[in-house]
């Protein structure tokens, strides 16, 4: 934090947390606070991390000052200045907890797992087929752009599902979701 004028440590620590929100480009941080924090391996970059990592672990556990402390102050920073980040910091997170942690799981399964990043869907009434001279059916057509981990393109896969494809791929979602809320029931 030496790094920064004293006017901008306090609202670092919230434009940080605007970052992992994704509400903030990091690229405008250079310009805001006159730091290279994109220029790989300087003191500033260093910082910038170090700030999301005590950050994401305030948005975990914010009444946990002690701990957090205690893990700055093995770095080498003294105990007022340890205090004051982690004080400063859960301020900066409490109001954006819920973000910061749909941020956090976002994140985590983009880098560990494909995942539907967009889709698009169109209903269509099949007239007749090529075999069948009168079919009279609905068929919708999904297109799913699946985004690869890390932070890959999005490829791009279309299913046709009958009447009776989507009700059962609908009854799944329905078990999944049914799932989760069971699970965070549970905490």
């Amino acid at each position: 934090m030496k790094l920064l004028r004293e006017a901008d440590r306090a609202p670092f620590l919230d434009v940080v947390v605007d970052v992992l929100c994704g509400s903030y480009l990091p690229a405008d941080l250079d310009a805001r606070f006159g730091l290279a924090f994109r220029e790989e391996g300087s003191e500033a970059a260093q910082m910038l991390l170090g700030a999301k990592a005590m950050l994401c672990g305030l948005a975990a556990d914010p009444d946990d000052h002690a701990a957090m402390a205690a893990s700055l102050q093995a770095t080498g920073l003294d105990a007022p200045a340890a205090q004051w980040l982690c004080a400063r910091g859960a301020a900066a997170v409490l109001p954006k907890r819920d973000a910061l942690r749909r941020a956090q799981r976002h994140a985590a399964a983009e880098a560990h797992h494909d995942y539907v990043h967009d889709f698009d869907w169109q209903l269509q009434y099949v007239l007749s087929s090529s075999t069948l001279a009168s079919l009279r059916e609905p068929l919708l057509l999904l297109l799913l752009r699946i985004r690869e981990a890390p932070g890959g393109l999005p490829r791009e896969e279309q299913l046709e599902l009958s009447e009776q494809d989507l009700d059962s791929a609908l009854a799944a979602l329905d078990q999944a979701s049914s799932a989760l809320t069971a699970l965070r029931g549970r905490k």
